[in-house]
């Protein structure tokens, strides 16, 4: 009927308009939650790692996804995948044994996804990163491991004798084969299943490099 004004139109619009309005509100709500939830997943990678330097790792890891936002680093690449390589990269600034394969196993991401995200932020941002130091990993596998300070002394000796090129390997396996050849040279029973299981890495990683480490320190001692 023309002339009749449609309140079951006005309601039924008002109802479109609270609807929308809610979800509106419920999105930015999302968004702003969002700008803190980075620094409490940081948080809560660094907890389930139980870092030594947690508050300089922490602090490290946020200025790198601070700075990673201004980049076009976040088009196609998730904020989880970069907070987690944020801890990474600020792991190895800070000298923190803790690389990609312990973080993903606190983490939704992988070690591939978490390395391949920390070279494109250090790609990106032109990060100064020191190279791996296998060195930094011996005090917590020896911790893991219950062995002797002896033992761990030695294994940095063995460490210190071998010249660069020796830490070619990752520093996991590094540090691991160091351990084995410590604690045979003092007639300590670790076997390398035990060391390699610690460290994650493979029995044939130690095998093959704790022989050249022994070879080489005894050479510096003769």
């Amino acid at each position: 009927m023309s002339g009749v004004y449609d309140h079951s139109y006005i309601w039924g619009s008002t109802v479109l308009y609270l609807v929308f309005g809610k979800c509106r509100l419920d999105m930015e709500a999302s968004d702003t939650s969002g700008a803190t939830d980075d620094h409490s997943r940081i948080h809560r990678i660094i907890s389930a790692l139980d870092i030594t330097a947690s508050e300089d790792v922490k602090d490290t890891a946020q200025n790198i996804c601070e700075d990673a936002a201004e980049t076009t680093l976040g088009h196609g690449i998730s904020e989880g995948r970069i907070e987690s390589a944020a801890v990474c990269l600020a792991c190895r600034i800070e000298g923190e044994p803790w690389g990609a394969k312990d973080i993903a196993k606190v983490s939704d991401v992988s070690k591939q996804h978490i390395r391949s995200t920390s070279w494109k932020i250090n790609s990106t941002l032109s990060i100064e990163v020191p190279p791996h130091d296998p060195s930094a990993y011996i005090d917590r596998y020896c911790a893991e491991l219950g062995v002797s300070t002896e033992v761990k002394e030695l294994a940095y000796n063995i460490l210190e004798s071998c010249p660069p090129h020796f830490n070619s390997g990752t520093p996991t396996g590094i540090a691991a084969s160091a351990i084995y050849g410590a604690s045979s040279q003092l007639d300590r029973n670790l076997t390398q299943r035990e060391i390699a299981k610690t460290a994650d890495v493979s029995e044939v990683t130690i095998r093959n490099w704790y022989p050249k480490q022994i070879e080489h320190y005894k050479q510096t001692q003769a």
